[in-house]
């Protein structure tokens, strides 16, 4: 190439590139300013880089948002099952004291049954007389 351009890198240069990627680099050889991300105008890296935040935030507010809907679904569900239950446990109760309502006219009505025939046969047994 011979437009190539060769470019010295700073101490702090090496620094920021050994940290952000890893390599050590003493230069940077430049052929073209055409798409090569390695030298493209730092406005566009740094609109990259916000696109990168950006959607970065965006995917984790997703997530959150994923996440608050399924505790409010899991704490719908546990209201619908305890709402079940209370109604359950209501049921259960209302039929023992329709049960023992039931019982307690059987026991009276015994006892009237009882009382009637005994005053039947005192009547009779005075009638006999």
């Amino acid at each position: 190439m011979a437009n190539e351009v060769r470019i010295k890198l700073t101490a702090e240069q090496k620094a920021k590139i050994k940290s952000a990627t890893g390599k050590v680099m003493n230069e940077i050889r430049v052929g073209s300013l055409g798409s090569n991300p390695a030298v493209s105008s730092p406005s566009a890296i740094a609109a990259r880089s916000a696109r990168a935040v950006e959607n970065a935030r965006s995917a984790r507010a997703v997530e959150n948002a994923r996440s608050a809907r399924a505790v409010e679904n899991a704490r719908s569900a546990r209201a619908v099952e305890n709402a079940r239950s209370a109604r359950n446990v209501e049921n259960a109760r209302s039929a023992r004291a329709v049960e023992n309502a039931r019982s307690a006219r059987n026991v009276e009505s015994a006892r009237s049954a009882r009382a009637v025939e005994n005053a039947r046969a005192t009547r009779s047994s005075d009638n006999d007389q």
